[in-house]
């Protein structure tokens, strides 16, 4: 089961992704990755992708974490849809599944809806965004964490 943890710790915020926290090493955080999703599909420096993976009941066909730095800087969640109103429909159900993190809603200039919600660990901004995109022939519903400088 992959999890999402967000948890404020003294004056600056901690925020683990799957297991391994904003800003960690990549080979601390690759470690933490492959013990909470598993074997990664690909990894180098400065991505490590894994296919096929649930979180918050959604399946994702791709997560990548990416690296900056050798430093964890972000993550993508990707979760395919035949067209796009499915994928607004799962953008709308996991921004509901995560209200905890205080999600607001607002509109794209073409009307389509996209949600942010949470609090980066290293700025005032949010710490996530779920929106939809075009991909190929494809509609996604994508989680973006990031990217943070680190």
């Amino acid at each position: 089961m992959c999890m999402v943890v967000a948890m404020s710790a003294s004056a600056q915020k901690t925020t683990f992704v799957n297991g391994a926290e904003i800003g960690m090493a990549y080979d601390a955080a690759l470690a933490a990755l492959k013990a909470e999703l598993g074997e990664p599909a690909k990894a180098a420096a400065g991505e490590v992708e894994f296919a096929n993976k649930t979180y918050q009941g959604m399946k994702f066909e791709k997560i990548v974490y990416f690296f900056s730095n050798n430093k964890l800087s972000g993550a993508r969640f990707y979760a395919a849809s035949p067209s796009k109103a499915v994928a607004v429909k799962n953008m709308e159900t996991l921004a509901n599944k995560l209200q905890s993190y205080k999600v607001a809603r607002d509109t794209e200039d073409d009307g389509t809806p996209f949600y942010k919600g949470g609090e980066s660990p290293v700025s005032y901004e949010h710490l996530f965004t779920i929106y939809t995109q075009k991909v190929g022939p494809k509609f996604m519903a994508i989680l973006r964490y990031g990217p943070f400088e680190i």
